[in-house]
């Protein structure tokens, strides 16, 4: 079944039995334009969630991606096994839903809305990263473009933003042999949940560990792997090794796009 949340916005749930055989581009009869999909376990059943951006109310949302880019690259969360949590920007917003046993019924359990820069408790619209959650707290990146971005956190019970903070720091960087100081940010960055902490890789190359507490947040170690945009991919680690993607030219190093792999396993 699918869920329509607003502005072409869909969740779709999928049984494992129709992996094989589902329906390419079409919920409730709607052609899909944009994706993004995860395997995972819903109230005990293995299913492949989609989200999914359709056509609506007779306008064809591929037709605006052209004019407004609208995309939905966060994939959804589940939440205490048979909620899931969706978001997306570009005005779409965020929701939580709960699924029945049969993954054929859901009722949304609260919705909140996306201005793409968001300031109030009940604004939230994730663009790139998926969220980290912990605790009953969601953690994630909100806004569209560099300057919308701010670290948020959110009570899931409430649905609501319980704080919003834009992470900034100086760093020194030398270009052309001259000296330069610049203010930087997390912006749209990444989570990956590691040794019961989060390791967050900012949208320009910085990664670091941050302390996350619905009273705030700490950086408690941090390091400049490059200096490059739109570095949306999230970090990954495998078998002690930790793979980061640089997906734009180094302006100072003059680096170009990458794959980078540490070995983090003890020697």
């Amino acid at each position: 079944g699918a869920a329509l949340l607003g502005d072409g916005a869909a969740a779709r749930l999928v049984g494992r039995s129709e992996y094989c055989d589902w329906p390419e581009v079409l919920v409730r009869d709607l052609p899909v334009v944009s994706r993004s999909a995860v395997d995972l376990s819903v109230a005990g059943v293995r299913c492949l969630l989609e989200w999914l951006r359709v056509v609506a109310c007779g306008v064809s949302l591929l037709e605006r991606c052209r004019k407004y880019e609208s995309v939905n690259a966060s994939c959804p969360l589940v939440v205490g096994g048979n909620r899931i949590f969706v978001s997306a920007s570009y005005q779409t917003g965020s929701a939580l839903l709960e699924v029945g046993p049969d993954l054929s019924s859901h009722k949304v359990v609260w919705k909140m809305v996306d201005a793409e820069h968001n300031t109030e408790p009940d604004q939230l619209g994730l663009h790139w990263g998926t969220p980290l959650i912990k605790d009953g707290y969601l953690y994630g990146f909100d806004g569209r473009n560099e300057p919308d971005a701010s670290l948020v956190c959110v009570d899931l019970k409430a649905g609501r933003v319980v704080w919003r903070e834009e992470p900034e720091w100086e760093q020194t960087v030398t270009v052309q042999g001259v000296e330069q100081t610049l203010t930087l940010s997390t912006l749209r960055g990444s989570f990956l949940a590691a040794d019961g902490q989060a390791l967050v890789l900012g949208e320009l190359g910085q990664l670091m560990w941050m302390d996350l507490t619905p009273k705030g947040y700490k950086i408690t170690q941090r390091s400049s792997l490059f200096l490059a945009r739109e570095s949306w991919c999230p970090p990954v680690i495998s078998r002690g090794l930790l793979y980061i993607s640089q997906n734009m030219r180094d302006p100072v190093t003059r680096s170009s796009p990458r794959l980078i792999c540490y070995d983090l396993r003890r020697r």
